[in-house]
């Protein structure tokens, strides 16, 4: 496993034979705003991880087998502190090179970082201190692009109060007494987005205090000296590319074919029974408000059809309108940003397809016991392709027992003599 030069960031750049091209100091922070595309991302950033050996602190689990530094918790118990954040441990470090010298390619290091809804403090501080970082990071010559996905407004917000109602309010027939954030759960679809106003712009800038006065032209000042890539949910592809392109990745490395995850009639009939029969409510207009539960079901049997019809209705409309008019025009910035992106690329970058994808589709991702060497498959504890949405299949019976770490093995399939390994640690969670 590379080491940093100053001995404490031991994990970044941790492939042992890594491809030419790839940069010797990046550091990609990704501010993951729910229901805008970011676990799609999320999938993205771990098949980088498995093709390339990069880094990737996230504390937003799905259950898959990555190459990850250990969570932030973990390095700071085992380092004795409880600060800094992961950004100040990285420019701290990077201090402690002579002044103005690049990382050693012997100690590469290359890193991912999500920020999720419970780094909400720690994105903050990110952009907070962001000019002092970013100071310290070019007289290393190193990639620190911030990057950010957002969503159509009225998309993202029917996507919301769907999901989180879903999930955490779908047995729930009334507010439970003492919980005022079960209010939300029986909200109407207009209630819901006067509830949260202009989401995206707030979680993205740091201001979700709804003290905290946001502008349409300080969003725009910050949002051009902040975010390196900004992209929309639509064009997943062309995000990708760019943020490959701002962390010093070549095209003939980077992954641009993403798969996004699907939506299903349960989470929609969960997510949408109390507020398609909400008091008032016009998103189904000229219909009314669903008259029962049957009636929800029914319209949840198409799901896709219905959250377009709810999006585009003129009561979702004016709502958006209304309480997240910098919502759209952070969009309309992502939008703009993104032709911009491809009016200015490289032909290489606008191929139909890039050379990472193909690379998916070449190589094999296996998990074998630490300390074992690659003999046939009676080593192996999980196979899996390195950029499949899917979790790894269990090859053995008694992978359900393992445990502790393991090596991460990339084969190519028309491979000729040992495999590239790169070391791991592996968290076995068996009952997916």
């Amino acid at each position: 496993m590379a080491q940093a030069t100053s001995g404490r960031m031991a994990g970044h750049g941790f492939t042992v034979n890594p491809d030419p091209g790839l940069p010797t100091c990046s550091m990609l922070h990704f501010a993951h705003i729910e229901k805008a595309g970011g676990t799609t991302f999320h999938l993205w950033m771990a098949s980088m991880t498995r093709l390339h050996g990069y880094g990737f602190v996230s504390s937003y689990g799905r259950g898959l087998d990555l190459p990850t530094l250990p969570s932030r918790e973990e390095w700071l118990d085992e380092a004795g502190l409880r600060r800094p954040w992961l950004v100040d441990r990285w420019k701290r470090d990077l201090e402690a090179l002579p002044a103005g010298a690049a990382v050693p390619a012997g100690g590469a290091w290359r890193i991912m970082k999500e920020y999720h809804d419970q780094d909400f403090n720690e994105w903050r501080y990110l952009v907070w201190g962001l000019l002092q970082y970013r100071r310290v990071a070019r007289a290393h010559r190193c990639h620190t692009p911030l990057a950010a996905l957002v969503r159509e407004p009225r998309a993202f917000y029917v996507s919301h109060h769907t999901f989180f109602t879903g999930r955490d309010g779908k047995f729930m027939d009334t507010p439970r007494p003492g919980r005022p954030h079960d209010r939300f759960f029986f909200y109407s679809m207009e209630d819901y987005v006067r509830s949260l106003p202009n989401r995206q712009a707030r979680w993205l800038t740091g201001r979700m205090d709804p003290s905290d006065v946001l502008e349409a032209p300080w969003l725009v000042e910050w949002v051009k000296r902040t975010i390196d890539v900004l992209g929309t949910t639509e064009r997943l592809g062309d995000f990708a590319r760019a943020t490959c392109q701002a962390a010093g990745l070549p095209a003939r490395l980077c992954v641009s074919e993403l798969i996004r995850t699907k939506s299903s009639s349960s989470m929609c009939f969960d997510g949408l029974r109390h507020a398609l029969r909400a008091n008032g409510t016009r998103v189904l207009f000229p219909d009314g408000p669903a008259g029962s539960e049957a009636e929800v079901r029914r319209l949840c049997a198409r799901p896709r059809l219905l959250y377009h019809r709810l999006a585009a209705s003129d009561a979702m409309v004016e709502a958006v309108r209304r309480e997240a008019g910098l919502d759209l025009q952070l969009y309309a910035m992502a939008a703009e940003a993104t032709e911009r992106w491809r009016a200015s690329a490289a032909a290489e970058w606008l191929a139909a397809s890039l050379g990472g994808d193909a690379l998916c589709d070449r190589y094999r991702w296996v998990v074998v016991p630490s300390g074992t060497e690659m003999s046939g498959n009676a080593s192996i504890l999980r196979v899996g392709r390195p950029c499949s949405l899917q979790h790894s299949q269990v090859h053995e019976p008694r992978a359900q027992r393992a445990g502790g770490e393991g090596t991460c093995v990339l084969l190519m399939l028309d491979q000729v003599g040992p495999p590239r390994q790169k070391v791991c640690k592996v968290r076995p969670n068996w009952a997916y």
